[in-house]
């Protein structure tokens, strides 16, 4: 991905701040996007945490090797300027992205040049051929471990025989609150479960003013992380969704969706806001998933990666990674997305603060701002 974000606004002619306006607009999609896809990991009894970023990224780069009814449904869960999202995160730096394709020795000379010289122009891809033994997925989940900075070691346990190609995408995110939560006033409190019982979490507690709405049967806040450039650069946030008592996170998760996301009026408010410190560990298959929200062909026989390679190939699994950790400070997360190819052969000081009290199960999002872009959501349930 080219690196200078000005040059790509003055090649296109608008300005960044209307660029920005623009990619939100058409990225309002990515919503339901993000949204289809925690509907597929949680029905909001489970905990769970996804990236929708990364896995778009993923399949970004398999996508420049598709065609016809595959590169359709694939490129339907992707954002219009995605190279462009890519280019503008990498101006932070609060957030990294990099991403790699791994090619089996044994069908290097029929991998297409305009494959790999496509990735390596719109997405800055790294491209590796050797042997797919056993050390290969060492390598794969070394480059892993040092693209996240530590926070996931691995994501293949092992190639299977008919894999030929990998390929990954890897985010890291860490930034300190705008408005950092005294450890001091950290305390152990009840958090509420669904089931009727009850656990002790670490629970965060601070009255300041943040963006604050109720929609849906929720209490909405938006917390912004520390920028630590200037103001060109992207801007990131966490929104947590509380249901109100007596409603369920399964009563909250069928709404939620591109309109009512873009409907929110969020505005500044003094709010009391307890919220528990959280870590998140979640990896799953989003074959499944994919295919739920309508590209399956990729995964069958009947794939179409003609400009990849003269050898057939399709999706054998698309494994996906996500850590994320919250504390007084901030926000660590990290999300690695790996798609494995086979062949197919196979006044405001005196009023009364508004109660937000995070005790039971919640949704939360981590989004980057400017161009209204999640990166990853989940599910907090005990």
């Amino acid at each position: 991905m080219t690196r200078n974000w000005k040059t790509i606004i003055a090649a296109i002619g608008v300005s960044i701040a209307l660029s920005n306006n623009a990619l939100a607009k058409k990225n309002q999609s990515n919503w339901d996007v993000a949204f289809d896809l925690l509907r597929t990991q949680s029905d909001g009894q489970n905990e769970c945490c996804v990236s929708p970023l990364s896995l778009q990224f993923a399949l970004g780069l398999v996508n420049e090797g598709a065609t016809g009814q595959t590169k359709k449904q694939i490129g339907a869960l992707l954002p219009k300027k995605l190279p462009e999202i890519g280019d503008l995160i990498q101006q932070s730096d609060l957030i990294s992205s990099a991403n790699s394709i791994w090619i089996s020795d044994d069908i290097a000379a029929s991998v297409k040049a305009k494959f790999i010289d496509q990735n390596r122009k719109k997405f800055d891809a790294e491209v590796r051929c050797l042997p797919f033994d056993e050390a290969a997925a060492s390598q794969i989940n070394n480059w892993c471990h040092r693209k996240t900075r530590g926070l996931i070691p691995s994501i293949i346990d092992k190639l299977k025989k008919d894999d030929k190609m990998v390929l990954v995408n890897a985010l890291h995110f860490k930034a300190d609150w705008q408005s950092k939560f005294d450890a001091s006033r950290t305390k152990k409190k009840q958090f509420h479960l669904e089931t009727g019982t009850s656990n002790v979490v670490e629970m965060m507690e601070k009255t300041s003013y943040w963006n604050y709405c109720e929609a849906g049967n929720c209490q909405i806040i938006r917390m912004d992380y520390e920028a630590k450039t200037d103001a060109e650069t992207p801007s990131f946030a966490m929104y947590v969704l509380l249901p109100e008592e007596g409603k369920k996170l399964s009563d909250i998760l069928p709404r939620l969706n591109s309109e009512f996301w873009q409907n929110l009026s969020l505005k500044s408010q003094r709010i009391h806001l307890q919220l528990p410190k959280f870590e998140s560990d979640f990896r799953t298959s989003l074959v499944p998933a994919l295919q739920k929200m309508g590209a399956t062909r990729m995964f069958t026989a009947d794939a179409q990666f003609d400009k990849i390679s003269k050898t057939k190939l399709c999706v054998d699994d698309v494994l996906q990674k996500c850590v994320i950790k919250v504390d007084e400070d901030g926000t660590e997360a990290a999300a690695v997305t790996a798609i494995t190819m086979r062949l197919t052969s196979v006044g405001p000081n005196a009023e009364k603060p508004i109660e937000m009290n995070v005790n039971r199960p919640f949704i939360y999002i981590l989004a980057e701002t400017s161009t209204d872009t999640p990166i990853f959501i989940g599910v907090k349930t005990k």
